[in-house]
């Protein structure tokens, strides 16, 4: 937490994004502005797109309006609710270990896995941790209501997966959720026959309550449905994802973006225990406790826990595998919705990893228990075999130079935690003793790892601002010309004016926000004040300065004030886009697709208060009734937790 509350941290670049837009839409709420439309963008796009990327209806983001109004900084209020959300996320895995292995002792040492895993690096990587949180949450609601019906667990449940449904792709939770239920049915059919059969009774018995989660449910994917309706119809585009500037659908990815970047990327075998040059923000990390017990773990008898968890972790290491990228084309002519999502390697840390810890968990446990259950002569046989992993263990480090001073002392530590587990096996006290000392051998090799990643970033971070000084000395003609970057999104007419222009003309054209013409070319809902895209060839308005005031503006409207002497096209170099109205002096006119990809609008002489606003009328009424289904939902949740508390037994999967 030290490095994001209290120093300079380097953030990705793709984590910037995600940082920006949620402190725009933060402010723009504590203004009293839902922002539907963001100008920040590709000379402005709807920003459904990134608010399904943040998850607007998230409750936080209300309490984190709130501390902005309230004049505390917006990095403190960002940062804060990163590290809490992380934290939120490794209770909640605790919580759903207590239900799998129903026990607190070893929940707590998959809850300290968790917590010191390389998911304390995604702080900086938002996107995932957005996911994993109420997705880690979900999986505990579900259980805990199928096992036990209530209401606290349904609402908790459905809130979780609403939470999910409004991400930008929920692909990668119903993915996960399929996973589970599917291995969970086929491995424990008959046990869980009753435990569904509750369930539905339950859901029958309370048939109105049952709709109004069913409702919720089906309107959180209304807005993502309307996101990707717009792609079909070719109004969005995204260039970097689908190769080219339209097509059949603006949000499908290309061939070969979702190739670039699988999981085993991040799960080579040389990575498993890193080396001093390994070390960066992203990297894959579990402690090397558990790839003990996994080797330990090898001395015991299967079981149909093991086995799932097994079994999930290697679908998705399959299917997330550039490598199965035949599968992947395969199982999209049949699956459609797969040709939306890339970035294979999030499935590293929402499930593989996650899986990981409970694997080794449960191998633990099941390990723990044969030894208790031994006798003198097979305890001896335990604590050789234990004792040969650990030699082997320590030759390969060695052998790979691996430089990090707390591998060793934790594989000392570890077999001294096997040493205690064999002799003093009959001591139920003596668990507690010995679960306290792995925990503190995964934190002091954590700990290590952690700080010199934080000194590595850091260095880096001071040579990029080094360069940066060098870079900005040089004069312009020493610099070397750069393509033009290709655009993330954008709307798909702004898009073709992009490629269209010169990047100089473009660049300059851009810089004023308002034109005024008084010679235009006009064709039914469109005006151009050039024939060609020749930007350098637009007359302006004789009269443009002075006659015209920007009065007031937010994300979803400008509120303009001019006063010309004669008939005058007024052009906002925002993108035209469905859904924008242009009023002036309080009545409707006809928005003109000007100058090819921007708003404008004829003004007759004299004195006139033009707006411009953004109201997409079916999409306003969908972000009101979601508000009413989520904070509804929320603060019933809450009032039950708090003041209507329900005894129930854990679930033992």
């Amino acid at each position: 937490m030290k490095p994001f509350c209290f120093e300079t941290l380097k953030w990705g670049e793709e984590a910037s994004v995600y940082r920006d837009h949620t402190q725009e839409f933060v402010q723009s709420l504590s203004q009293g502005v839902y922002p539907l439309w963001t100008r920040t963008y590709a000379s402005g796009v709807p920003n459904e797109f990134f608010l399904r990327r943040i998850g607007d209806f998230n409750p936080v983001y209300v309490a984190m309006a709130i501390l902005v109004k309230a004049g505390m900084p917006f990095k403190m209020i960002y940062t804060g609710f990163l590290c809490l959300y992380y934290f939120l996320g490794v209770i909640g895995f605790y919580m759903f270990a207590r239900l799998i292995f129903h026990d607190r002792s070893w929940a707590m040492i998959a809850a300290a896995g968790l917590l010191f895993s390389s998911w304390s690096f995604t702080l900086a990587y938002t996107y995932m941790l957005l996911i994993f949180t109420p997705g880690v949450w979900f999986f505990y609601f579900f259980f805990l209501f199928w096992k036990s019906p209530a209401k606290n667990s349904l609402l908790g449940c459905v809130f979780c997966a609403m939470i999910l449904l409004t991400t930008y792709i929920p692909i990668y939770f119903l993915l996960i959720a399929l996973a589970v239920c599917v291995f969970t049915v086929l491995f424990y059919g008959k046990e869980y026959g009753l435990y569904i059969a509750n369930g539905f009774h339950y859901l029958k018995h309370h048939f109105v309550l049952t709709i109004v989660c069913a409702a919720a449910l089906v309107f959180s994917v209304i807005p993502l449905f309307n996101l990707f309706e717009s792609g079909k119809r070719g109004e969005i585009v995204m260039p970097y994802r689908s190769e080219k500037l339209a097509g059949d659908n603006g949000f499908k990815v290309g061939t070969k973006i979702y190739k670039e970047d699988g999981v085993f990327t991040y799960l080579r075998p040389y990575q498993v225990i890193h080396k001093k040059q390994d070390l960066k923000l992203d990297l894959f990390y579990i402690s090397p406790f558990f790839y003990l017990v996994f080797i330990l773990g090898s001395f015991v008898r299967l079981n149909k826990r093991m086995l799932i968890l097994f079994l999930i972790g290697l679908i998705f290491f399959i299917f997330g595998s550039t490598e199965a990228f035949s599968l992947r084309q395969f199982l999209t002519q049949y699956i459609p919705v797969l040709s939306y999502f890339r970035n294979l390697r999030f499935f590293v840390w929402l499930i593989i990893l996650p899986i990981m810890i409970l694997l080794a968990v449960e191998q633990l446990k099941v390990l723990w228990q044969e030894i208790q259950d031994s006798d003198l002569i097979q305890a001896k046989k335990w604590l050789w075999k234990i004792s040969l992993v650990h030699v082997l263990f320590v030759i390969l480090l060695v052998a790979v130079r691996i430089d990090l001073w707390s591998v060793y002392l934790l594989v000392i530590l570890n077999w001294f935690f096997w040493y205690g587990t064999v002799a003093k096996r009959r001591l139920d006290y003596y668990q507690f003793f010995l679960s306290t000392i792995i925990i503190a051998a995964i934190f002091l090799h954590a700990g290590e790892l952690f700080t010199r990643v934080w000194a590595v970033e850091k260095r880096e971070q001071k040579v990029s601002q080094e360069l940066g000084k060098v870079t900005a000395l040089l004069a312009p003609a020493e610099l070397s010309q750069k393509a033009s970057p290709i655009l993330y999104i954008s709307t798909a007419y702004f898009s073709a004016f992009y490629v269209l222009t010169e990047p100089q003309v473009r660049d300059k054209y851009l810089n004023d926000l308002i034109a005024v013409y008084d010679r235009t070319s006009s064709s039914g809902k469109s005006a151009n004040v050039f024939g060609d895209t020749k930007l350098e060839n637009a007359i302006l308005s004789s009269d443009v300065k002075g006659g015209f005031q920007l009065f007031k503006t937010d994300a979803n409207s400008f509120d303009i004030k001019t006063q010309f002497q004669g008939p005058r096209l007024l052009v906002i170099n925002d993108a035209y886009f469905p859904g924008w109205k242009v009023f002036v002096k309080g009545v409707e006119q006809p928005l003109l697709r000007a100058n090819y990809a921007f708003k404008g609008v004829f003004l007759p002489a004299g004195e006139n208060e033009v707006i411009f606003k953004y109201l997409p009328g079916k999409d306003i009424v969908v972000k009101i009734v979601n508000f009413i289904f989520f904070y509804g939902i929320f603060f019933v949740l809450c009032a039950r937790i708090i003041f209507f508390r329900e005894d129930r037994e854990d679930v033992r999967l």
